[in-house]
């Protein structure tokens, strides 16, 4: 699998994991149960998906950056000199 492989791939991966921060929100409760069967919520936490989404939007970012895909690094690429121009 190549970069621009690995860039399809991911942002796939990013649309689904916010396909279903959509549908179920970006937390959860974590549920526990006392000794006579109650059951309580123990903490509220990030999905899964929260870490998942952010790692692979900081990946993608960086693919971008190398191909020129964002305005600040559109502005640093530099065309590739051709021979005609160096006679």
């Amino acid at each position: 699998l190549g970069t621009l492989g690995r860039y399809f791939q991911m942002s796939v991966l990013c649309e689904n994991a916010s396909k279903i921060l959509s549908e179920k929100g970006m937390t959860y409760k974590r549920l526990r149960e006392r000794k006579f069967g109650e059951v309580y919520v123990s903490a509220i936490s990030p999905r899964p998906e929260v870490a998942i989404l952010k790692k692979l939007c900081t990946d993608l970012l960086k693919i971008e950056q190398e191909f020129g895909l964002t305005p600040a690094s559109r502005s640093r690429v530099q065309p590739i000199a051709s021979e005609q121009e160096d006679e």
